[in-house]
This record gives structure tokens, sequence and C-alpha cells, in this order.
């Protein structure tokens, strides 16, 4: 009986959603292009190096780290090794896939225990320099100062929560002995495949989440439109930010990172044995801890405000059509003015 009503609900889903492929084929072609085009120009370029980095060194044994004092900082901050280091360092710089990537190589290479590798991938989840400076601050927000003011809120977030969901418990042990270490040559082979298939799975769960968040905003009123861009997925979310001039609220969006993002870790959560809701509710108190941070730098720092609205200082959704034919007429002008003639020609090349 039951198996039959799986079948049934499965059948009707199916159905639903031909239908709504069909019915809005030239809205979902629109946005899953528009995926395509943010992930080769704003994403890939920033998350892909900082990927095939990040493998190299854990497969090169480059911060097989064994110094006590750092151990015991480590500990005492966040409740693991030294070892752990590579996994914060890269989840800080390279961006969200990057630290969960590290975290999972880390164990398997035998560097941590599982017991870390989970306290790690509650918040080794951070948008990195790339993505918060170049990507959303200069690309999206046209100033880098608060490209800076969103990378240093969700790191903060971050570390912030990591120090208070270590827990109290058995501290654990530093592992001494030297894991197998791959060769240069064989290392950086190896750490560009990976970081390949890692990027075109992020590239194909775009495409997927643009689809489905093309639907579910058609089919949302307006008011829940908004609402639902700040969840489907962070690049779109910073996007939709960016035009309201929203600092905060972009901020959050950032530091939760988005459902795109959770559901590419999944397969790698699911290797370490995170707990989907716990990894779910560490991304929301993450996101609100960023949006508060952010709100607290901009009261300090008003300055920040003015780069948005200079951003952005006139919508061409608000133009009239007498600006609009004034405008028109100017520009018919400035390129009359600057038509060459026959004289300014010969001057030119001295004929």
């Amino acid at each position: 009986m039951k198996t039959k009503s799986i079948r049934i609900c499965t059948t009707v889903l199916f159905l639903v959603g031909m239908c709504l492929l069909l019915f809005f084929a030239t809205e979902i072609r629109q946005s899953i292009l528009q995926s395509f085009t943010l992930a080769v120009g704003t994403v890939i370029p920033s998350l892909f190096p900082m990927l095939v980095l990040s493998n190299f060194t854990v497969l090169c044994g480059l911060f097989n780290i064994q110094s006590g004092q750092c151990n015991t900082l480590m500990q005492k901050l966040f409740g693991v090794t030294a070892q752990a280091v590579p996994a914060l360092l890269f989840s800080m710089t390279g961006g969200y896939l990057t630290g969960i990537k590290t975290v999972k190589a880390l164990y398997e290479a035998k560097n941590i225990s599982l017991q870390e590798a989970q306290k790690l991938c509650c918040f080794c989840v951070a948008p990195g320099l790339a993505f918060s400076i170049t990507a959303v601050g200069d690309g999206m927000f046209a100033s880098k100062r608060i490209g800076m003011l969103f990378f240093f809120s969700c790191t903060a977030a971050s570390l912030l929560l990591g120090f208070f969901s270590k827990g109290k418990g058995s501290r654990p042990q530093l592992n001494t002995t030297k894991s197998s270490a791959m060769q240069p040559a064989a290392a950086l082979c190896k750490a560009v495949a990976v970081s390949s298939e890692a990027m075109l799975s992020m590239t194909a769960w775009m495409a997927a989440f643009s689809a489905l968040q093309t639907i579910a905003l058609c089919l949302l009123p307006q008011k829940l439109q908004q609402i639902g861009m700040l969840f489907f997925e962070v690049t779109r979310a910073a996007q939709t930010c960016a035009q309201n001039g929203n600092l905060s609220l972009c901020a959050a969006a950032m530091g939760f990172g988005g459902l795109c993002i959770s559901c590419q870790l999944l397969p790698d959560l699911q290797t370490l044995q995170v707990n989907p809701l716990r990894f779910a509710f560490c991304r929301l108190l993450n996101g609100i801890t960023a949006g508060c941070i952010s709100e607290l730098l901009t009261l300090l720092l008003p300055d920040l405000r003015l780069l948005t609205c200079a951003a952005y200082p006139v919508k061409l959704s608000n133009t009239t059509p007498l600006s609009s034919f004034f405008l028109l007429l100017a520009c018919l002008i400035f390129v009359l003015d600057l038509a060459p003639t026959k004289k300014t020609c010969y001057t030119v090349h001295g004929r």
C-alpha cells in the first residue's frame, strides 16, 4: 500500500513538472542561460583556483602541522586539532565549496577524525575573498570596500559559530603519524580533476536551481518572490540585494549560502555523516549572525551606505518620456558635434 502511494505521488509530480516545464519554457531557458553565464563569468573564476590549491596542499601534505602551541590554540578556540588549519584557512579565503571539500580531503587522508570533520562542517562554509570582494562587492555593488564588509561579516560569523559550537568533551588528540603524501605532479593532476568535477557539479546545480527558482517565482505572490530569492541561490540573491542597495540582507544571504550550495555539499556531508538538519540550522544561524554584524558595521561606517547609493544613482524604470526625449536629443547633438568633416580628416592625417 505504501509503495503504491509513493508511485502515485511520483507520477503526479512528474506530470505536474512536465506541464510546468512546457508552460514556462521560455522563462526557464533564459534563466538557465543566465545561470551558465554567471557561473562561467563570475563563480568559476573565483572558486576554481582556490579549490585546486586547497586540494593540492592537502594531497602533498604541506599543512601537516605538528606544532603543540598551534594545537592547543585550535583546541581552545574550535575544539579541533592543529591539522584542521587547512580547512579553516581555505574555507575563509577560497569559497563555499572549498571548506567542506578540504575537510573531506583531510578526513580521507586520515589527518583528522570523523568527529573533527563533523565539527568543521558546521562553520567551514564561507563566501571567500574572491567571491565577496571581486564578484559581489566590485561586480555587483561597484565597491570593493563593500565587498570587504561582506567578507569580514561572513568570516566573523563563521568564526563565532565555530567558537560557540565547539562543545564540551574530550579534546581530540593530535595525529603524530605522518600521512602518505603524493608527489607534486600527481597531486596537481588529481587536484585539477577533483576540482573540475566539483565545478561541473556546481554549474549543473546552479542551472537546476535557476529553473526551479523561475517556476517558483512565477507561481508565488510578488511579496514572497524576494523572500524566496534569498533562499534559493546566493548569486541571484546578491544581485537582488545589489539592485535594492540592502547591505545587511546581502550579507545575511551570503552567510546562509543558499539551498543550491547546500545541495552541492550533500554528497560530502553524507560521506562525513553530518546531520542535514543540524547543518541547515548552522547555515541559518550563520546567515543571521552575518547580517547582524554587517548592520553593526554600517552603523559604525555610514559612508558605506553612501557608496551603495552612488553605485545606482538613477533607475531606468523611473525615467519619464519627456526626460527620455531630451536625453536622446542631447545624444544626437553630441554625435553631430563629433562627426568629422573632410577638412578635419585631412588635417589629422597630414594630407
